[in-house]
């Protein structure tokens, strides 16, 4: 656990529990609300049902999701993926949970979005040796109030207790402010991987949905 001075109050940026497992989701469905729509095409209430059973079932992992908590409740979140560890559910578990939400049509629809998101974004740092940033997120509300930077930093320090020099993560071309707020870090781009680029252009074509932006940035930077 880690505290740091916020005014008005303290803000607190721990490992998340069962307990924080809706608040994350609610985060998650607002500050990605294009994505998710794109990946399993149902309205936000829904997103955020399938994403809290994902982590109830252990496809997404508690171990690795920290949240920032102040007075106000759970203000932010952050995904950091260590190496060795895998960055997505099996497939089967992945398509069962889906079959629990959607119908036959629409979890294959899902599957294939959920494909396009994989290879758009963690499908090239699977073997990397460098700490991958999955989700940085921040509720409305509260942003602008340095909480962000102060997450960033506790993903760097954590990626630098396990003994890693590096950090990395993707950001799209639509997200500025984090674009920005990563460039004035010290992160540099590696590459972009676009949403029509080889085989995620055949799953686009299957899923027929709209992921709300056009390329992804690859960044990292060294701690």
């Amino acid at each position: 656990m880690h505290c740091v001075t916020n005014a008005p109050s303290i803000l607190t940026i721990r490992q998340a529990s069962a307990r924080d497992i809706d608040a994350i989701t609610d985060i998650l469905t607002d500050s990605f609300c294009l994505k998710y729509r794109y990946s399993f095409g149902v309205n936000p209430s829904d997103t955020s049902e399938i994403l809290a059973d994902l982590y109830r079932h252990g496809l997404i992992s508690l171990e690795e999701t920290w949240v920032a908590e102040s007075d106000a409740g759970v203000v932010g979140i952050l995904i950091l993926h260590l190496p060795g560890k895998p960055i997505t559910p099996p497939a089967i578990s992945l398509w069962s949970m889906l079959r629990r939400h959607l119908s036959f049509a629409q979890s294959l629809k899902a599957f294939a979005r959920c494909a396009v998101m994989h290879f758009v974004f963690e499908g090239r740092t699977v073997k990397s040796p460098i700490p991958y940033l999955n989700t940085l997120a921040v509720q409305h509300r509260h942003r602008s109030k340095g909480i962000g930077t102060r997450l960033l930093h506790e993903a760097m320090r954590i990626a630098d207790e396990a003994g890693c020099s590096k950090i990395s993560l993707h950001v799209v071309d639509t997200n500025k402010g984090a674009i920005s707020l990563y460039q004035r870090m010290g992160f540099v781009e590696q590459g972009t991987q676009r949403i029509g680029d080889r085989l995620a252009l055949a799953l686009s074509w299957l899923a027929c949905g709209r992921a709300g932006f056009k390329k992804a940035h690859w960044m990292v930077k060294s701690i």
